[in-house]
């Protein structure tokens, strides 16, 4: 086991089903899903759950918020019972198990990685959620030796991104790439958050605010130097503008890139800078695509939305990589409330990427026939990563009364059977107290027991109905009150909620599970630590 772990962490940049939460969302696949046994998974010992300790950066001296905005946007990655977390303070922090800060990055007494650009939760300072990877340096003479580097997005004091990567151990500085968002072209690195795979780091371009918004981008870096690999052809989004990646890159299990990008060009764009009279080409917005991990090409492209029907429902949520029982497939909510999920499909270019990735679409929930022909596809803020178990997807999406009332989705957390047919797609949905844009964060999983916190300031752990039974159960339409109403669909269960542990401010980033331990980062600038 210790030999595929060094050998995995050293090659591909995060272990074989490590105990740890080593990247954002456990994997390269963005699974969210730890599948080790612990308390964290035992229904029984899950009712106890209860903090242990909670950290915040006020408590060595740096401010608790950003310029312009909450505390952390970045959730908190685990490795060997240290905590790596970045600010919007333009801090990253390395916590040890008791809640103790051990360094910060960049140290006390250098000015901190805040961009001077501003009015968006991506924007202020560090956004993006880290990475452990390994590296050699330096070591004697002409020796060197294997450390693990923390590897994150962020600006420099011009506003301008680069990926940095800085010792695990000690904090120090190791490399930082050449500029790949220019501040002065408005770009920004943002929430995106880097991923390693085969000694290369990924990592995707966004704007500040969509003001002006500008072409997404897609750029591959030595993990040993952090310099652009040559070989790899940086993937633009569009001719002009639009596409950005508000997501993060994901690997699926054959090495190849799956991203998701954002809202185009459009005429009736807000600031005149963005207007396009007639569709760009090519138009890469608004799709989910398949990269060549070594190359950069397009494998396929799938574009739900068509350019005419562009009303900002940019595909935000990180795309989750599920090697389910009946294929691999990845899959990702739209801003719209839409859920979509396709087969990863061939590792090589064949026929029109569009006409390919059309021809892999598995499922979308709500059923509906794609590319959309109609409707109102807007920004209705379902932008949270989906976390999978087994063949279950668990995902803050807009469910069956998205388009009759698309904030109806806000407060509800749906349980999808990825291999059933559209029939019988929802497992079970479960609707938590509170408001916002979406209520909920982005959900974990450890062997059928999810994760999830709200904007009401508390963390709830909810037990997959094949785990404990279920408390009753409702019509699988949420608007449909009435079971025996629910005539024309289903009744399904309601999954029992474990516990539920109010913490300090909303919550919208994905609980890190390590170790029989729950780490979550909040919007008041707190990292919490829980444990049963």
């Amino acid at each position: 086991m210790f030999l595929c772990y060094g050998l995995l962490l050293a090659v591909h940049g995060c272990s074989c089903a490590s105990r740890d939460w080593p990247t954002h969302r456990y994997n390269s696949q963005r699974t969210a899903n730890q599948p080790h046994r612990s308390s964290l998974a035992d229904p029984s010992k899950v009712p106890s759950l209860h903090e242990l300790w909670k950290w915040h950066a006020g408590a060595v001296g740096d401010p608790d918020l950003g310029a312009t905005g909450p505390g952390f946007s970045a959730s908190p990655i685990v490795y060997k019972g240290r905590i790596y977390v970045g600010h919007l303070n333009g801090r990253m922090y390395a916590i040890d198990a008791a809640g103790t800060m051990i360094w910060k990055y960049p140290p006390a007494g250098s000015a901190p990685l805040v961009s001077t650009l501003c009015c968006n939760y991506s924007s202020p300072g560090i956004a993006s959620t880290a990475t452990i990877a390994s590296v050699k340096v330096r070591w004697f003479w002409f020796l060197k030796k294997s450390v693990k580097v923390v590897i994150f997005g962020a600006p420099d004091s011009s506003g301008s991104g680069h990926v940095w990567a800085v010792n695990a151990s000690t904090g120090a500085l190791v490399w930082r790439s050449p500029v790949l968002a220019s501040a002065t072209n408005n770009e920004q690195i943002g929430y995106d958050s880097p991923v390693v795979y085969d000694r290369r780091v990924y990592i995707g371009i966004s704007n500040d605010g969509d003001n002006p918004i500008i072409a997404g981008k897609v750029y591959a870096l030595d993990l040993q130097t952090g310099a652009l690999l040559s070989g790899f052809t940086t993937f633009v989004a569009s001719a002009i503008r639009g596409g950005g990646l508000w997501s993060s890159p994901a690997v699926t299990p054959d090495g190849d890139v799956i991203v998701t990008t954002g809202n185009g060009c459009r005429p009736h764009n807000p600031w005149p800078p963005n207007g396009c009279n007639s569709e760009p080409s090519p138009n890469h917005a608004l799709s989910m695509i398949k990269l060549d991990g070594v190359t950069g090409a397009m494998i396929w492209k799938f574009q739900p939305v068509p350019w005419d029907l562009d009303e900002d429902p940019d595909w935000a949520a990180v795309p989750t990589i599920q090697e389910a029982s009946c294929g691999t497939m990845a899959l990702a909510p739209m801003k719209d409330g839409y859920t979509h999920a396709v087969s990863t499909g061939p590792s090589s270019p064949s026929g029109s990427p569009a006409a390919l990735g059309l021809s892999l679409r598995r499922w979308t929930f709500p059923p509906a026939s794609v590319p959309f022909t109609s409707g109102l596809h807007s920004d209705w803020r379902y932008i949270r990563g989906a976390a999978s178990w087994k063949d279950a997807v668990f995902a803050v999406t807009g469910g069956w009364d998205v388009t009759a009332d698309p904030y109806e989705g806000y407060n509800l957390l749906h349980a999808l059977n990825t291999c059933a047919p559209d029939s019988m797609r929802v497992r079970w949905w479960l609707r938590l107290p509170g408001w916002g844009d979406p209520t909920l964060g982005a959900p974990s999983v450890t062997r059928g027991i999810v994760y999830v916190g709200t904007a009401t300031d508390t963390l709830y752990a909810i037990a997959d109905t094949t785990v404990s039974p279920p408390t009753g159960h409702h019509c699988e339409v949420p608007s449909i009150t009435d079971p025996t109403l629910c005539t024309a669909n289903r009744v399904t269960p309601i999954p029992a909620v474990l516990a539920r542990v109010a913490l300090s401010g909303s919550i919208r980033t994905t609980p890190a599970l390590a170790r029989g331990r729950v780490y979550v980062t909040t919007d008041a600038g707190y990292l919490h630590a829980l444990a049963p």
